[in-house]
């Protein structure tokens, strides 16, 4: 989102402040650098009821299964996907004769004491907190705040300071306002006498500071706008396929707003940073990335949230090569109010006024979207939007087997994406989705 996020030269950089997804493409920087390129709290870990449903074992269990592209459907073999060697993938049919792919009961056991045994292995109070945090989410359709921002280059020792507003409109319309923080000689003080939090080294030495940019970020939900005030410049670019409304929770970064529990267990390692104890209002939670989408952006993240109105008051995120802590503390935080999104002169927060601004609109060079997680289908879709072929003569794009689910609805979902979200869409170029398969069945797994 902020130019301290963008880190990654090959990927597409999202940060998701109240849950939208304001991209930050590196699209920005590579057109600078080459102007071809355009582009609760319970001792009992078991689910409580009422919760967010997870697959169930109950005898009969039928499931539809996807088909693979170009309408290929070979057989069932032993309950696995067959994913040749070209590439193509081969989803299994049902033996029924009616065209309804039907999974053995035996695997949807099996599926279930899985994933019970990776929410069991939770700390106490982790799974119904994640719980009522996404269901109070879900309520929200406008959210606005103060912010204070603090970037750590651990490197040169320097912390850049700012604050600044931010609006959220679901499903995916967002601005961010950064304003720098005035350096003066009060706040130099505060700094070195502890009475203002400050970085120190290993050696005890507290960190230079500086002001950072004055800019905004906006997202109407079709394009992103990153303005550089000062500078007068602006950049557009159009929202990338696939991360425009509910897509914007499996955008990285999906910390403001609480997603789906059983989707938080399988994404992130969830431990608690300090003790929970409801009693004291707040639950600190630490959070390691897993999937390969989220490592490309950050590796690790602190998250301080408030029990009381289940938003974050304070996040912390660490980025992939350790040079980088981005910090943010939120403020005056006002949900559901019905008159905030005008600012003055009657205009609209996400209509951001570029008058007298010199624009750069990227948008001649598509760009791969992050098609991580969705069902192959679904990203076959995303991938013909940008120009990619999944079937034909000149087909480029290509199924390769993965890893076994562990989740019903994993079948057939995309593990992996090769190259990755961001890459400039090139002449000639493939794509190779690394998809999830069947579940192994007992019999299988004793072989």
């Amino acid at each position: 989102m902020l130019r301290s996020f963008i880190t990654s030269s090959r990927a597409v950089s999202f940060v998701v402040l109240a849950g939208l997804s304001l991209s930050a493409s590196t699209a920005f920087s590579q057109t600078k650098a080459n102007p071809q390129t355009r582009q609760q709290g319970s001792q009992q870990q078991a689910k409580p009821q009422g919760t967010a449903s997870r697959p169930s074992g109950g005898t009969g269990t039928q499931t539809a299964r996807p088909t693979a592209p170009g309408g290929n459907e070979p057989s069932t073999n032993s309950g696995r996907v067959s994913l040749g060697s070209t590439g193509q993938g081969n989803a299994p049919t049902s033996n029924t004769g009616e065209g309804v792919p039907v999974r053995p009961v035996s695997v949807q056991e099996e599926l279930k004491a899985e994933l019970n045994q990776r929410i069991k292995a939770l700390p106490p109070g982790m799974y119904q907190l994640l719980d009522e945090w996404h269901q109070s989410s879900s309520e929200i359709d406008r959210l606005e705040g103060g912010h204070l921002r603090r970037v750590y280059d651990t490197v040169f020792k320097v912390e850049y300071m700012s604050n600044g507003k931010f609006y959220y409109e679901k499903p995916d319309k967002g601005r961010l306002d950064v304003t720098p923080m005035k350096i003066d000689a009060e706040l130099l003080a505060a700094r070195e006498n502890g009475s203002v939090p400050a970085m120190k080294d290993k050696d005890g030495k507290v960190f230079a500071v500086k002001s950072d940019k004055n800019e905004q970020w906006v997202c109407d939900g079709q394009r992103i706008y990153q303005i550089h005030v000062d500078t007068k410049e602006a950049e557009i670019m159009a929202l990338p396929a696939g991360m425009g409304g509910v897509n914007i929770m499996d955008s990285p970064l999906p910390f403001l707003f609480g997603i789906p529990a059983d989707k938080a267990v399988d994404r992130f390692d969830l431990t608690f940073s300090k003790p929970f104890d409801r009693q004291s209002g707040f639950a600190r939670i630490k959070a390691l990335s897993r999937h390969d989408g989220d490592k490309q952006n950050w590796s690790s993240a602190e998250i301080i949230l408030e029990l009381k109105t289940m938003l974050p008051s304070a996040v912390r995120i660490y980025d992939p090569a350790g040079t980088k802590i981005t910090s943010y503390t939120f403020t005056e935080l006002k949900v559901n109010e019905k008159d905030w999104f005008r600012l003055p002169g009657a205009r609209n927060v996400f209509a951001p006024d570029l008058r007298g601004y010199k624009t750069n609109v990227i948008q001649d060079s598509p760009m791969i979207p992050n098609v991580e997680g969705m069902a192959y289908q679904d990203a076959v879709i995303q991938l013909e939007r940008v120009g990619m072929k999944g079937k034909g003569d000149n087909k480029n794009i290509f199924l390769d087997k993965g890893a076994p689910a562990v989740r019903t609805e994993d079948v057939f979902r995309v593990q992996k994406q090769t190259p990755a979200a961001g890459t400039p869409v090139q002449p000639g170029q493939e794509v190779r989705l690394t998809l999830f398969t069947e579940m192994k069945t007992g019999e299988a797994r004793q072989k």
